[in-house]
């Protein structure tokens, strides 16, 4: 499988993203199991232009020739639950956590995927700068982010992200 991945954050250079495999001779049904759930068998830098990956668990086409493979994938690892979604492990909810998704490409027996996984960043990341204005000594004891929603799955079967309830986000606190 080839893949196109987008430029990373938070100081990451590489992921391994979920790939998942979903079969079917119409269109398919992304709320159902997949028929297969796997990783790349290597970290992805994320500065790749293009390059092959190669799934952990060898997977092949359905010897149907009717019947299609659908793949997505996902990044940071979660598990796939019902009605399609994918949910992420508590310690990618924090909110310092990159996520990556590459929608649906398809192929099959006689007709073997030929597009890329495209990664794309779903997120918006905000960065902030504290500016003085005079002289004077001044110090920033928290920073909170209002109203926040953290990502916490994405539901595949729309190819829209899953957040939390919006809350207060400490993004920084004094130790002092």
């Amino acid at each position: 499988i080839a893949m196109r991945a987008a430029i990373g954050a938070n100081g990451q250079t590489h992921f391994r993203p979920t790939i998942a495999g979903w079969e079917s001779a119409a269109a398919p049904d992304y709320t159902a199991t997949p028929a297969w759930i796997t990783t790349s068998n290597a970290d992805i830098r994320y500065d790749a232009n293009s390059t092959t990956i190669g799934l952990a668990t060898t997977q092949y086409y359905n010897t149907n020739s009717a019947i299609k493979t659908y793949i997505k994938a996902w990044y940071p690892q979660g598990s796939v639950g019902a009605g399609g979604n994918v949910t992420f492990s508590s310690a990618a909810t924090d909110g310092t956590q990159d996520v990556l998704y590459a929608r649906a490409i398809s192929g099959s027996k006689f007709s073997a995927i030929a597009a890329p996984l495209v990664f794309r960043h779903p997120l918006t990341q905000i960065k902030m700068q504290v500016v003085r204005r005079d002289n004077t000594e001044q110090t920033v004891y928290r920073i909170t982010r209002k109203d926040a929603k953290l990502p916490v799955g994405i539901d595949v079967a729309n190819d829209r992200m899953v957040y939390s309830p919006a809350s207060a986000l400490v993004v920084y606190a004094d130790a002092a």
